[in-house]
């Protein structure tokens, strides 16, 4: 039996297979341990609502870079499935093994954060910087509700922008200033603000994307050499709810979309069928 978690910033799927027969998915909170070392949690939290004891894990995630933050989920998972085998990877390989069905192509993910790489259909030839959300994921919902929280705090919306945000989003400046300086989360945080596009004016929400996705569309040219070679797939819940303005912003630098897929589960799912 084999256990698949795919995991996002966001959420969590932890995903049992037998024989090639899904025997339950449970879904949890996200984890990324670079961005917030504390989500480890979410483990405890599997381990609190699972009884079924797999032989082979296989772990997806965001923010598992580097050999002490790898060391500490293989000794977590070895304290919780004694016995069972720990494979490792990050996000952006479970995007690229969920939609690019063995073709060469570019694959990014546009969620809470964001990555992109040429992968060649079995794994990554040539990646952009990961640098995480303090000084990259642009194109991302964390860049998108930075912008949006920027304009709010600068005066820039438009007066029924700036009332609806006011009241369902920010209601006091000062205090949401404390409370994100002091989140355990505040990628996540600001992310969520993205979602204000889908009530505000089209006006305001062709500014955001515009900027965001223009400068997404630069750096994938400047990171990828010849980059518009290749089709794109994409990931993620931004790409999928803002697919209209990214497929239109990416036509403008001559890329071509061949997929936009919200979530990579079932795309992931169907790799580790196809190959046990």
């Amino acid at each position: 039996m084999e256990l698949i978690c795919e995991s996002g910033a966001t959420k969590s799927n932890w995903v049992f297979l037998n024989r090639n027969k899904v025997l339950s998915n449970i879904q949890l909170e996200g984890m990324n341990l670079t961005a917030s070392p504390s989500s480890i949690s979410v483990l405890d939290a599997f381990n609190e609502r699972n009884d079924l004891k797999p032989d082979i894990v296989h772990f997806y995630s965001a923010g598992i870079y580097g050999k002490n933050v790898q060391e500490l989920l293989k000794n977590k998972f070895h304290a919780l499935l004694p016995g069972a085998e720990i494979y490792m990877y990050s996000d952006i390989i479970a995007a690229s093994r969920a939609v690019s069905h063995g073709n060469t192509s570019i694959v990014s993910i546009l969620g809470t954060g964001s990555n992109s790489v040429l992968f060649d259909g079995e794994k990554i030839v040539h990646a952009m910087p990961s640098l995480g959300y303090i000084l990259g994921d642009i194109g991302s919902g964390f860049h998108i509700g930075k912008l949006i929280v920027n304009a709010f705090y600068l005066g820039k919306m438009r007066p029924a922008d700036e009332t609806f945000f006011s009241q369902h989003y920010i209601r006091d400046k000062s205090l949401f200033k404390k409370e994100i300086y002091e989140s355990e989360k505040p990628n996540t945080e600001i992310a969520r603000f993205s979602y204000f596009l889908q009530s505000s004016s089209m006006v305001f929400r062709k500014e955001i994307l515009e900027e965001a996705f223009d400068l997404f569309f630069q750096n994938l040219k400047a990171g990828l050499k010849n980059s518009n070679n290749y089709k794109l797939n994409f990931v993620g819940s931004i790409a999928s709810v803002f697919q209209e303005e990214l497929i239109d912003i990416a036509n403008k630098y001559n890329y071509q979309i061949k997929n936009i897929v919200k979530d990579p589960l079932e795309g992931l799912i169907r790799y580790h069928q196809s190959i046990i």
